[in-house]
This record gives structure tokens, C-alpha cells and sequence, in this order.
């Protein structure tokens, strides 16, 4: 079980109440009195897509709360963790555990900031990404932003043909022919597929 710097489990704590006597010992260590063992918690909120629409305008809005603290990219923009949608296993992962990434979050709690949150809007889309938040925050607020799909996915191909690797045929995904699954241009805008998959988890 995941331990504090002082050895002892977290939300482990003394029962001081006469009324409600301490349960039988467990081989685990009792806590010092007036220790409170703090859980962490992670990010209040995940802005989770949709892609191209609108996620960027809303953070900017967002940060300039003087109580709201969000990752800043190199560029000045926000910086998405990917956190949630890379495998457990993946070396691009800016946290190898779900205990670092929310004592990261956490740790941003300081002076005049009291809500912290982050963007990805990949998330959205990916089942996996969504099970794993639920499983991981079961108490972090879900933001989604929705785009006409139809201008929604014009301006994502146009995001994707800025760049000559990644160029996408919009006339194959039209078709259904494109192997570039994970950058469905069309699918991203089900957004029934999408929501529906959130309201199960949650």
C-alpha cells in the first residue's frame, strides 16, 4: 500500500474518541498523534475536447483567474500531459506513476491558487483514456467544449495538412480507407459516441 515520507499508510490516523476505540492491531504501524496522512489529489478539473474546438480560447480565459493554475508550454500555451492516453509503459510519459502526476498538480497549490486543472483533448475519444481517469479521479470535474462536427472537422484537416508528415486525406476518411484510426478527422465529431462513453464511467 502507498506510504508517506513518514512510513505510515496514507489515511491511516489515531482514533482519539473514547467512543470509537482503535480496531485491532493489523501489523501496520500506528500513526504519531495529531497526524493527519494527506492523499493526493490531482487536478480539480480535466478539459478532455474536443479537438478544435474551442479548448485553447476556453484555457486562456481559464488562466486568467488569479485562483486557477493550468501547465504552460515552452510557446507561453498550455501544456497537455498526455498523461491518461500514453501506455503505462511508455517512456513519453511525463509521470511514471498516478501518484506523481496528482502530487504535481497538488504542489501547484500555493499563495492565491486553490483550483488547479489541465487539457487534453485527445482524451475525449479514447476509451481507454476515459477509464483510466475514472479510475485514477473519481472526483475530478469533466469540461468538454463542442463544435459544429462538420467545422469542427474542416478545421482539424487543415490543422493536420499543415504538416507534410502528417498530412491527412480528408476524401479517405471520408471513405473509411485512412490507417490513421487514431486521428479519425470524422469519428472525433460522434460526439454521442464520446459522451455517452463519460457518463458510463462516471
Amino acid at each position: 500500500s502507498r506510504k508517506t515520507s513518514n512510513g505510515f499508510p496514507f489515511g491511516l490516523i489515531r482514533m482519539q474518541n473514547e467512543n470509537h476505540p482503535p480496531p485491532p492491531p493489523t501489523g501496520l504501524p500506528i500513526a504519531p498523534e495529531g497526524f493527519v496522512a494527506k492523499i493526493p489529489t490531482g487536478p480539480d478539473f480535466i478539459i478532455v475536447g474536443a479537438m478544435k474546438a474551442g479548448t485553447e480560447s476556453m484555457v486562456s480565459c481559464l488562466r486568467k483567474h488569479p485562483e486557477i493554475w493550468m501547465p504552460e508550454g515552452e510557446d507561453g500555451g498550455v501544456a497537455e500531459t498526455h498523461y491518461f492516453d500514453r501506455s503505462l509503459t511508455s517512456k513519453k510519459r511525463p509521470f511514471q506513476s498516478d501518484e506523481k502526476y496528482c502530487s504535481y498538480f497538488d504542489a501547484q497549490r500555493t499563495g492565491k491558487t486553490v483550483v488547479v486543472g489541465e487539457k487534453t483533448p485527445v482524451y475525449m475519444h479514447l476509451p481507454s483514456a476515459m477509464g483510466r481517469i475514472a479510475q485514477a479521479l473519481p472526483s475530478v470535474k469533466i469540461i468538454v467544449a463542442l463544435r459544429n462536427p462538420t467545422e469542427r472537422a474542416w478545421s482539424h484537416w487543415k490543422y493536420w495538412k499543415r504538416d507534410p508528415e502528417k498530412f491527412l486525406d480528408i476524401l479517405g476518411e471520408l471513405k473509411g480507407s485512412s490507417k490513421r484510426s487514431r486521428q479519425d478527422v470524422l469519428r472525433r465529431g460522434f460526439y454521442d459516441e464520446h459522451l455517452q462513453r463519460i457518463y458510463v464511467v462516471e
